[in-house]
């Protein structure tokens, strides 16, 4: 555990540059290599207190993959660096093009099982919320390059709200391939 640092920041944990952009495979190797390192068969012959700090540095580890993998979470995390937290509470009210849009796009997802051919409807919105997704993170990034914070949590609460509704359309895309 020598090359660990426990208070370390996630980006110096997994040698990774402090940036939304993050080399999916370097995270996952640098992960790998890590959690080898505190492994618990490599503290079997150990003291209670060295297994005890094991599991903490491996939780440490975990804690920072899945944050550092997630796109919302790594966005969280880049403005909680600079001092910024966002309120759970922090909404895109002031923006109503986007609201109507996403209620559409919710809409579109309840009727995708009714329709004469669900999967043709699926891909159609898979591809559209793809694109909304990819354009949501190039705006924090842009945001947040400019040091504009404000506008980059108003560009995080967007990104959670396409997130979900991802996940939303994986669902319900589970549920029409199980017909």
């Amino acid at each position: 555990m020598s090359a660990i640092e426990f208070n370390q920041d996630f980006f110096s944990l997994f040698q990774l540059p402090e940036s939304y952009d993050v080399d999916g495979d370097q995270l996952h190797c640098r992960y790998r290599e890590l959690i080898r390192e505190v492994h618990p068969d490599r503290f079997a012959a150990a003291t209670d207190s060295e297994r005890r700090v094991a599991v903490q540095y491996a939780t440490r580890i975990n804690e920072a993959f899945e944050t550092l993998k997630s796109p919302v979470s790594r966005a969280h995390y880049l403005l909680s660096l600079k001092g910024i937290v966002i309120n759970p509470q922090h909404t895109i009210g002031n923006d109503p093009a986007f609201l109507m849009h996403q209620i559409s796009l919710r809409e579109q997802l309840l009727e995708l099982k009714e329709h004469a051919q669900p999967e043709l409807q699926l891909d159609k919105l898979t591809g559209e919320l793809e694109q909304l997704i990819e354009h949501q993170c190039a705006a924090f990034k842009n945001s947040y390059a400019k040091d504009d914070f404000e506008q980059a949590k108003l560009e995080v609460a967007k990104m959670q709200f396409l997130f979900k509704l991802e996940e939303d359309v994986e669902q319900v895309e589970a549920e029409i391939l199980d017909y």
